[in-house]
């Protein structure tokens, strides 16, 4: 028994005419006809009663014509959930972000020459933190991409560590330690600083934090909620902002100098939800988490 028999037979019995359903399935009437008999003869059963003018079902064409609809129906529903699966595979990772640096540093982890077959459909979305965590929060985001600090309340989700390391310094050539390749706590006593915005208390938090570590109050002289705001205000100023531990030179004038005594607490996260998402996302997670074990951050 195949599922084109049924399908003829289907036909045959919605037509009750052998040359119509012959005509719907695209074959010709006497293969629709040895279909239907080697259907018949399967069953050991007559399915139809045939006449020169008249096609009719018998009790047992009643019952079959029943379960065959119930079983290309079944075929249909499965097709389509198949169908259906294989497209949420190809959607892409919802990725939220709110700094540009760590965007850069993730796909320079997830595309290079050491996974040249490596490839993730990503639509990422840069977003204020809170608006951020609220947005992955309620579902609207598969991802999040955060400095560590910013995800000490999201306990509940499945951070992914992308890198470890400490706090930068972000200084303008004008600042007296600009050309050092790395400066203790207790240096900036004195400096100016620009602080993060309350979008982002956590971080702003565990910055001050650290001044306090090297025995002094951070003064603060302006806030700061985007990185082009940081780098404009402290050249406003003259003083130093700060920033994780991804960093890079924005242009002459302007560098990352590492904290050298700080915690290695200000690196990036992946947050994904801890149930598991599309076929994509969980490539991603399970990606991210053999570069982080490799690393030695699991």
């Amino acid at each position: 028994m195949t599922l084109q028999m049924l399908t003829y037979f289907i036909s045959v019995a919605r037509h009750r005419n052998f040359t119509r359903a012959a005509e719907e399935c695209f074959v010709t009437q006497p293969a629709l006809s040895r279909a239907i008999s080697d259907l018949e003869e399967e069953l050991q059963c007559r399915l139809l009663n045939r006449t020169s003018r008249s096609v009719s079902l018998t009790p047992a064409g009643e019952v079959c014509l029943t379960e065959a609809m119930r079983v290309i129906g079944a075929c249909d529903r499965l097709t389509e959930r198949v169908r259906e699966a294989d497209r949420a595979s190809e959607l892409p990772v919802k990725l939220g972000y709110i700094i540009y640096d760590h965007l850069m540093y993730l796909f320079r982890l997830i595309y290079n020459e050491e996974h040249p077959g490596r490839r993730h459909l990503l639509e990422p979305s840069y977003i204020g933190c809170t608006e951020l965590k609220q947005r992955f929060r309620e579902g609207e985001m598969d991802v999040i991409l955060l400095p560590e600090p910013c995800a000490a309340d999201l306990q509940d989700s499945d951070c992914v560590p992308i890198l470890r390391g400490r706090a930068n310094v972000i200084l303008s050539a004008a600042h007296p330690l600009y050309r050092r390749s790395g400066i203790s706590i207790s240096e900036l006593a004195g400096s100016r600083i620009i602080e993060w915005s309350d979008d982002v208390p956590m971080l702003r938090a565990a910055y001050a934090d650290l001044c306090r570590s090297g025995g002094f109050e951070p003064d603060i002289v302006d806030t700061a909620a985007k990185m082009g705001d940081m780098v404009a205000k402290l050249l406003a100023h003259n003083a130093v902002g700060f920033g994780t531990a991804v960093g890079h030179e924005f242009r002459e004038g302007i560098r990352y100098v590492p904290l050298t005594d700080g915690p290695e607490r200000f690196g990036l996260v992946c947050v994904f939800h801890r149930e598991e998402g599309s076929q994509e996302t969980e490539r991603l997670r399970q990606d991210l988490k053999a570069t982080a074990s490799a690393a030695g951050y699991l």
